[in-house]
């Protein structure tokens, strides 16, 4: 009777497995510095993955439309739902100042700050766990600014002679703010929380332009940025000793991504991979090759940015549209011009993810008529949606999802922000 009581307990016992999630699964990599919001910067997270643990819309039609002035960065969200934008240039339209705005989900202005100059807003605003937005501004009589804005509209600080043209200025696990400085020379420079310039990385090889950022390994020791020095395209930057700690590629594209197990994700060219054709690539925190497949591509620019879904599949695109599992394995591909003008077609914004694994992304088709459509492919590589607004799009910066299903697209051709549902 006791054997029999014992097997019965045995037999009622669940153990749950060791591993509960599939291989490569994705933990959000906690950072505290960084507001808890469904997008506070460029690419969504220091590791710039854009993905989103918000859902994004399943219809695909235009909620509203935010008639604005240039727009050469994405848009962010606030912990408690407004919309900050960063404007420059001069135009008429109902956003008739350059500056930071404040939007509420409305649609309704919050409040602006002026940058009080005409020029460009190239850094996508960062929220910080505090509230503070920080962003970037080049007028066009050499007014160069970095500035930090409180949650209700007003000045924190702002630092002169500073100019910065990457859209994704990034910050530290202790709120630290790194940007490279654009120009002639590359100038990595970190910013503490009071506006103080830390230190500064000079090198004419460091590359900080329109369309670039820099992502951090989970650890926040380790940031991976452009460079041509010693004529390798991406290089891991040592925060602590402020070295080079190793280099890859002659030719990276895009925002290099970051998995939560510190492997990267780059569009790149490499002598070492099929005779130095477009490649996707994988790469471990040492710099070494984990798995690569050749795209042979020549639409890969500076817009092409892996980005990696909960499950741990990575997505790109070009002419093609890649997904790869965990290990660089092929999923599937489509053709997005099967239905094509003459001319042919490519993906030509970022691609970002909801938290069910939906990807969204803007395409240009090419040739006569010039069409542009914003899509929405579930991650069999089914199409969700698919449109063309009646005007026309040209949105080559980050989508980001918000609340409520809602994703926002920065359109710059003709300058407005777009919320989809």
């Amino acid at each position: 009777m006791l054997l029999l009581l014992l097997n019965s307990c045995k037999e009622k016992v669940t153990n749950p497995p060791d591993n509960q999630f599939p291989e490569g699964y994705q933990q959000d990599v906690p950072w505290p510095s960084l507001a808890d919001s469904p997008w506070p910067m460029d690419h969504h997270d220091p590791q710039n993955t854009g993905r989103s643990k918000y859902e994004g819309p399943v219809i695909g039609n235009i909620d509203g439309v935010i008639d604005s002035v240039d727009i050469y960065n994405s848009i962010s969200f606030g912990e408690d739902s407004t919309l900050f934008l960063s404007v420059g240039g001069s135009t008429n339209s109902s956003l008739k100042k350059q500056g930071l705005y404040a939007i509420r989900p409305s649609g309704q202005i919050k409040w602006i700050y002026n940058f009080s100059q005409t020029g460009r807003s190239y850094s996508t605003p960062l929220i910080a766990k505090d509230g503070t937005i920080y962003c970037s501004f080049v007028g066009y009589n050499n007014l160069k600014k970095f500035y930090a804005i409180n949650p209700n509209g007003t000045l924190k600080w702002e630092v002169d002679n500073i100019s910065v043209k990457m859209n994704g200025v990034t910050i530290g696990l202790d709120g630290t703010i790194y940007f490279i400085q654009s120009g002639g020379t590359g100038i990595l420079t970190p910013l503490s929380k009071d506006g103080i310039i830390l230190w500064t990385y000079t090198d004419p090889k460091i590359y900080g332009g329109d369309n670039t950022g820099m992502s951090f390994s989970p650890d926040g020791k380790t940031l991976y940025l452009y460079t041509f020095i010693e004529n390798k395209a991406l290089a891991a930057f040592d925060i602590a000793s402020r070295t080079i700690k190793w280099g890859f590629g002659y030719y990276v594209s895009g925002h290099p991504m970051v998995d939560c197990k510190g492997n990267l994700y780059v569009v790149a060219n490499d002598s070492t991979l099929y005779e130095g054709s477009t490649a996707v690539v994988s790469l471990d925190d040492g710099g070494k090759i984990r798995w690569s497949y050749p795209v042979y591509s020549a639409m890969a620019n500076l817009y092409t940015t892996p980005i990696m879904d909960k499950n741990g599949n990575t997505y790109c695109g070009f002419d093609t549209l890649y997904s790869f599992d965990y290990s660089g394995n092929l999923r599937w591909k489509k053709d997005i011009c099967v239905e094509c003008p003459d001319g042919g077609g490519n993906i030509i914004s970022p691609i970002v993810s909801d938290k069910n694994s939906r990807i969204f992304f803007t395409i240009h088709y090419m040739g006569a008529p010039d069409i542009k459509e914003f899509a929405a492919y579930n991650n069999d590589g089914t199409i969700l949606w698919k449109f063309s607004p009646s005007f026309r799009p040209e949105s080559v910066y980050s989508p980001a999802i918000g609340f409520n299903k809602d994703l926002y697209i920065p359109n710059y051709e003709v300058p407005k922000i777009l919320s989809i549902k």
